[in-house]
Formats: C-alpha cells, sequence, structure tokens
C-alpha cells in the first residue's frame, strides 16, 4: 500500500487530520494517540524517521540562513532525535530568530539544545557563542540565578580548553549581574570579580574588556551611591571603548552614563550623553536599546519636570519598542510619561499608564518596575483618596523587594510607611521604617529624599520635633538634585513642619517658593495643597477672608482635576478626600 493511502486510511478513521490545505502536513487526532504510536518504535527506528522527517523538510524548504524560524526549529528537533549534529545549526539559527521576537523562554530551551551538541566538539567559539547568547536570553527571562550558573558554565568549559579570552568573558557577564539592580547584586563579588577580570584583560592587553569592566564598575558604584566614582569609571569606560573601537561598548557606556549625570544633577553632560547613545544605537540599527535610551530620557526629563521631553521621549521608546513586539521597552516606556501626567495632574491617564506599565513588566520580566512603578502607583492611589488600594499596591512593592530586590528595600518600605501613615497606622508605619534607616539609600540621592519623606511624614503625623530636621535636610537633598517637583513637595512638608513650630512666617515663605516652582512646571498635583496649607496659615494669622479665598482657588482646582476623571467612583472619591482636606481647620495638618 502507498504511503497516500496509509495517510488515508488512518484519516478515515479520525486518527490523524490534516494541518495544512496541500494536505502535506497531518497531526494525530490526540496526543495520547501519537504517544502510543511513538511507543511502539523501537529507537533505531525513530533515529531514522527522525533523520528522514528532517532530510524531508530541509528538501522542501532548503537549509539557509534566512529559514523560517518554525521550521529551523523543527529541524533543530528533528536532527536532534535523529542524533544528528546538525541540530546544533539549527538549533542556533531558531534561538536567534526567538530572541528576534523576544521569545525568550524558547530561546533558552533552543540554545540549550544546541550546546548539548557543541560540548561534544572541540570547537569553543560556537560553544563560547551559545552560552553568552543562553546567558541573554536568561536574563531577558527574568531568571538571574540560571544566567549566573550559565556563566560560570562558560568559564569552566573556557578554563578546561585553556581559552582566557572567554574566561575574561565569562568573568565581566558575571560581573555585569553582580553590578546591576536584580537578585543577583552582590556589591563585593561585583568588586571581587571586577578585580579578577581587570588583571586578565590588562595581561592580555584587551582595551575592549578593560571597557565593559570599568562600565561595570560604573554601575556598581551608581548603585552603592558612590557617585563621583560612578562618573569616573564610566568616563574611563568610555575612553576606552572608544579607543578600542568597540561601538557597542561605547553605545552601552553611554546609556549608562545618562543615569549617572542625572544622578549628580549634571544636565549639560547628562543631555549631550543621551543625545549620543540615541545617536550610537541608530547608527547601528539596535533598536531595544534606542527604545532603551529614550526610556531613560523620559524618566529622568519627567524627575526634572520638563514633562513635554518626558512625553515625546516616552511615545517614541514605545512606538520603537512596539514596533520590534519588546515586551521590557514597552513597559519601560510608560515609567516617564505615567510620572509626567502624575505631575501634571492627569491622574486617570498616570494611573492607566502605570497599570500597564506593571502588566506588560510581569510578562517581560522587568522586575524592578514591581517595586518602583508599583511604589509610583500606591502614591497615586493615595492622592486620589483610595487608601487601602494604595496600602494593597505599597504592600506589594515592599514584599517583592524583600523577596527579590534588597537593593530596592528602601523604596518599598518608605512606600509602605507612606501609605501607612495616610490611613493613620502610624505604629505600624513606625515599624515599616524601623527597617528602613536612611543607611539603607546607600547614598543614593533618590533613595535618601523617599526615606527622608517617610520619616518626614510620620514625625509630621506625631507633631514630633523631629519633623523640622528631617525636613530640612530632605530639601536640601532634592536641592541637590535639582529635581524641581521634589522640590516642590519638599518645600510644603518644610512649610508643614515649620507652622508646627510656631514659625508661621518662615513657613509662609516656603509655601510661596513652593507655589511658585509648582507653577513654573506644571505640576498642577500640588498646587491645590499648597493653597490649602495658605489657607491654614491665614486662619492662625486672623485673616478669615484670605483664607476662605484660598480654600475657595483648592476647590476650584480640584473641581477642575475631577472632571478629567472619567471613572465616576474615582472621581466621587477624589471630591470627598479633597474637599474634607479644603475643609479642615489650622488643627489638621492637611496633605503631606
Amino acid at each position: 500500500m502507498s504511503l497516500g493511502l496509509q495517510l488515508l486510511a488512518l484519516e478515515k478513521v479520525d486518527l490523524i487530520r490534516p494541518t495544512l490545505a496541500s494536505e502535506v502536513a497531518y497531526q494525530f487526532r490526540h496526543a495520547m494517540v501519537q504517544e502510543a504510536a511513538y511507543g511502539s518504535l523501537v529507537r533505531a527506528d525513530r533515529k531514522r524517521l527522525h533523520r528522514a522527517t528532517a532530510e524531508a523538510l530541509a528538501a522542501l524548504f532548503g537549509q539557509s540562513e534566512s529559514l523560517a524560524p518554525e521550521v529551523a526549529a523543527l529541524l533543530a528537533q528533528h536532527y536532534h532525535l535523529a542524533g544528528d549534529a546538525r541540530a546544533q545549526h539549527f538549533a542556533t539559527l531558531a534561538g536567534h530568530a526567538a530572541m528576534a521576537r523576544y521569545a525568550n523562554a524558547e530561546a533558552v530551551m533552543l540554545f540549550s539544545l544546541a550546546l548539548e551538541w557543541a560540548e561534544r566538539a572541540p570547537d569553543v567559539e560556537p560553544l563560547a557563542a551559545l552560552y553568552l547568547a543562553r546567558g541573554r536570553a536568561l536574563e531577558l527571562n527574568g531568571q538571574f540565578a540560571e544566567a549566573l550558573e550559565n556563566y560560570q558554565a562558560l568559564g569552566t568549559a573556557a578554563e578546561a580548553r585553556h581559552d582566557q579570552h572567554h574566561q575574561l568573558k565569562a568573568l565581566i557577564q558575571r560581573g555585569t549581574l553582580r553590578s546591576n539592580v536584580n537578585p543577583m547584586f552582590d556589591p563585593q563579588e561585583g568588586h571581587r570579580l571586577a578585580a579578577e577580570a581587570l588583571a586578565l584583560a590588562g595581561a592580555r592587553g584587551d582595551q575592549a574588556a578593560e571597557a565593559q569592566v570599568y562600565w561595570n564598575l560604573m554601575n556598581l558604584h551608581r548603585f552603592e551611591g558612590a557617585n563621583a566614582a560612578a562618573r569616573d569609571n564610566g568616563e574611563r569606560s568610555l575612553a576606552l571603548a572608544r579607543v578600542a573601537g568597540a561601538a557597542e561598548q561605547e553605545a552601552a557606556t553611554l546609556n549608562d552614563l545618562i543615569h549617572v549625570y542625572g544622578t549628580l544633577a549634571a544636565w549639560p553632560e547628562h543631555l549631550a550623553v543621551a543625545a549620543e547613545a540615541a545617536q550610537r544605537w541608530r547608527a547601528l540599527g539596535n533598536l531595544p536599546m534606542l527604545a532603551d535610551s529614550l526610556a531613560t530620557v523620559s524618566l529622568w526629563a519627567a524627575l526634572r519636570g520638563d514633562y513635554d521631553l518626558a512625553l515625546s521621549a516616552s511615545t517614541e521608546a514605545g512606538q520603537i519598542a512596539r514596533s520590534i513586539n519588546n515586551l521590557w521597552g514597552q513597559s519601560y516606556s510608560l515609567s516617564g510619561t505615567g510620572m509626567a501626567r502624575w505631575h501634571r495632574g492627569e491622574y486617570a491617564q498616570a494611573v492607566q499608564l502605570t497599570r500597564e506599565c506593571l502588566r506588560l513588566a510581569a510578562q517581560a520580566g522587568y522586575i524592578a518596575a514591581f517595586v518602583l512603578n508599583g511604589s509610583q502607583l500606591a502614591g497615586m492611589l493615595a492622592e486620589l483618596g483610595q487608601l487601602d488600594a494604595a496600602l494593597a499596591e505599597a504592600q506589594k512593592a515592599s514584599d517583592f523587594a524583600e523577596a527579590h530586590l534588597p537593593t530596592l528595600r528602601p523604596m518599598g518600605l518608605s512606600s509602605l510607611a507612606l501609605a501607612q501613615i495616610a490611613l493613620g497606622q502610624l505604629d505600624a508605619a513606625e515599624i515599616s521604617l524601623r527597617a528602613a534607616p536612611l543607611e539603607a539609600a546607600h547614598g543614593l540621592l533618590w533613595a535618601i529624599a523617599q526615606l527622608l519623606k517617610a520619616h518626614g511624614e510620620l514625625a509630621l503625623a506625631r507633631r514630633s520635633p523631629a519633623a523640622l530636621p528631617l525636613a530640612q535636610s530632605r530639601l536640601a537633598v532634592v536641592i541637590a538634585m535639582r529635581a524641581p517637583p521634589l522640590e516642590a513637595e519638599a518645600r510644603l512638608s518644610l512649610a508643614q513642619a515649620l507652622r508646627q513650630t510656631g514659625q508661621t512666617d518662615a513657613a509662609g515663605a516656603e509655601l510661596l517658593m513652593a507655589r511658585s516652582v509648582a507653577e513654573s512646571i506644571g505640576l498642577r498635583r500640588l498646587l491645590w495643597p499648597i493653597m490649602v496649607e495658605l489657607a491654614q496659615l491665614a486662619d492662625e494669622g486672623g485673616d478669615a477672608a484670605q483664607a476662605q479665598a484660598l480654600r475657595a482657588a483648592a476647590q476650584a482646582e480640584v473641581d477642575s482635576l475631577a472632571a478629567a476623571l472619567p471613572d465616576p467612583a474615582m472621581r466621587a472619591t477624589f471630591e470627598r478626600w479633597a474637599t474634607r482636606t479644603i475643609a479642615a481647620r489650622p488643627q489638621s495638618r492637611g496633605l503631606g
């Protein structure tokens, strides 16, 4: 009986079904039928069938580098099960295709299959390339512990083959994991690996490798709060990359110098490296990193109150990330725009964008968002009067940082404490903040500012004398950061602390400065709380007419903000909460 008749007979009894209109391909009606048929074959027959299937596919579709990804994956599978070394080539092709479409879990599986064959061969280059590719796929999939093990395995394989070049690469990749915010962050180990890698790179005269190590050190110092050292190492990395002609490393160093100069409030340098990083990524055709660079620009622009730039850079970053189906980039691109719209008082859009950021982050493995953007969402909900929801989001952010990102623990705990304070749970907030002393910020100005905010708000709520020095310290930090949105907020808190100590003239001066800063950058979310605090001062000074006028202006601002909220429930909650705050008399502090 011919093959065609045999297939027809199987189809008639509904054991198989055609999957294509041309009836070139068939599938079993049920997986159990397939399993039973496959299990009935002896091993030698299985191998012969897999090889015949692979060769038929190769004859039908070809074997070029431009082979369709799904065909390459099928060829890899069949050659592998046939015990044929050609599996390595096709698994490698399919793995890179999977990474190109951000199917990172699939890429890990395919690179692992290819590695099974590469490890049997003496050639080190393809072996090392596969380890590096699988490591990157693991990182992008959020499997950081597995990525570290992968790079350690590369180092072992390279050492066994007396290959110092790839031993060095393995050291550097391990150092990268230990030097950045992820569950593997370990400053002590990061410094040890950097020293070992620098010694080996120096002995080999490998300036490109040295540029990578100094890049790791830049980020390590950045997350330790050693900002001057971060700058020195970043600039050294950039110089070495340029001398070595290492274009990818040059762009990567420029990209992270955006953060370094932003942290130092060195805005001219910040804007210069941002522009150059984008130029380099465009020239290299690296769209994922171009999107990342633009998203970083957006985030820092929002932090310093340049909301137009924050929105335009975010929009471009999101468009690029969507065009290549890069979920990580899509999530990150929403950080800056969510913050910008929040500061502008566009609450509905801000909440929606931040929730979308977190949804995409969960799919992409962008774990820092669960703490940073989760905390941001908690703050938004608290300002809308949704205090229970704010507490729930803050608790999630804090718990995630505790379990997975201890570097960001101060952010999670301060967010949790602020939500607890808003609900009047002062004892709980104190417990949260005991675990988040200022030293936990490791010298990072943005983290110090957030911790000072939480500690200061608790002191204000308890009417503690500590509120004033905490508010003064916070203002000094944010002025050093040259971040107007944070400055306006810090001046408002300082005014409240001054009013509690009876220094009403000084409090009034701070409030007027806070309002001036807020108005200059369009920081609408703070305008009405500032007017409420000015009304409190007018009441205390006996100027009832001025107090009434300020409360009316604050109410008008609240009404305008509320009118833009499309959700009736959200609008009603915000209006009730804000109106109560506006009506409060001097013995109540109002909004912090």
